[in-house]
């Protein structure tokens, strides 16, 4: 693609998200000042810049390197909001022991995807992981139980870190699978690369939530703010949803792909373990990744969830 022609196509998918974004209704306040914001860079990134683009004030979002700096900006607060998975709450909150953890609204179920090749038999072993928490515990999960103990042993976990990290990495053949969702899956499939879907092996499931202090919301102004992002991210998620022709025309212009990708892109959205719909967390969403932890540290998880704060449902 010319240079000349990006900016032009980033324009228009932007003013396409913004338009999306237009229809949200009046937050409880006006936000007074920029958002402080933390996040992977998956599809969650659209979903914010849209909000972004609607008019959401928030300074630079920090694209985290790994789960384990996403952990550090919620708990230091350097960040106001910090997007990251369930089984990331559950680690910070019970495995780490930080009782300020708030988690106010779902973004998706993970929409994951296991790319690539994991095959002893075959020497292909280098399975890339982010840190040993998050979605490592999903891939984990899987492999203890569709690969035999010897097999299992022998695999070599490498922490690659976020997934756009990791997708460049297994491009590069520095490792021989990985854990992907959108686009980092569609893209790697467009390269050629089997991306099996995980949403049938790990049935509900909950994957990026927006997780914030109990701090943070003990302040209305804060609160107002939060609602402003959330309700801009759910009209531009709805915006997806009703335009599918627009839909696929701005995924192609912002992340510079064929239409035929983008449409793949545009699919994996809609799935079970795809975009949430609403503001409200779902039950059995949160159970599965909750089983999925337990499984993997031997912790009950709470009945109580203390730390799951709906305060936009």
């Amino acid at each position: 693609m010319p240079p000349a022609v990006r900016p032009l196509l980033l324009l228009a998918a932007a003013a396409a998200i913004a338009a999306a974004a237009a229809a949200a209704p009046a937050g409880s306040g006006a936000c007074t000042r920029p958002l402080k914001i933390g996040a992977f860079k998956d599809f969650t990134a659209y979903i914010l810049d849209g909000a972004r683009a609607a008019g959401v004030p928030m300074e630079d979002i920090t694209w985290v390197k790994n789960a384990d700096e996403a952990h550090q900006y919620l708990v230091s607060g350097e960040r106001d909001v910090v997007f990251m998975s369930y089984d990331d709450t559950l680690s910070v909150t019970l495995g780490d022991g930080f009782n300020g953890t708030a988690i106010t609204y779902p973004v998706h179920g993970g929409m994951l995807a296991l790319c690539a090749t994991v095959d002893p038999s075959a020497n292909k072993t280098v399975v890339g992981i982010d840190t040993n928490t998050g979605y490592a515990r999903a891939l984990r999960y899987h492999l203890s139980t569709s690969l035999s103990p010897e097999e299992y042993e022998s695999l070599n976990w490498v922490k690659a870190g976020a997934t756009e990290l990791r997708y460049q990495a297994l491009l590069n053949g520095s490792l021989d699978a990985t854990l992907l969702n959108p686009p980092f899956r569609t893209l790697a499939a467009a390269q050629g690369l089997t991306c099996t879907p995980m949403v049938d092996i790990l049935g509900p499931f909950q994957g990026t939530v927006a997780h914030v202090t109990r701090d943070f919301l003990a302040d209305p102004a804060n609160v107002a703010c939060l609602q402003t992002l959330a309700d801009a991210s759910a009209a531009v998620v709805a915006g997806l949803r009703n335009d599918p022709t627009a839909s696929v025309a701005a995924l192609t212009a912002y992340y510079s792909t064929t239409t035929e990708t983008a449409t793949a892109i545009y699919e994996t959205l809609w799935q079970p373990d795809g975009l949430a719909t609403g503001l409200c967390f779902n039950n059995s969403q949160l159970a599965g990744t909750e089983a999925i932890y337990a499984w993997d540290t031997k912790q009950e998880v709470p009945a109580d969830r203390t730390w799951v704060q709906d305060i936009f449902c």
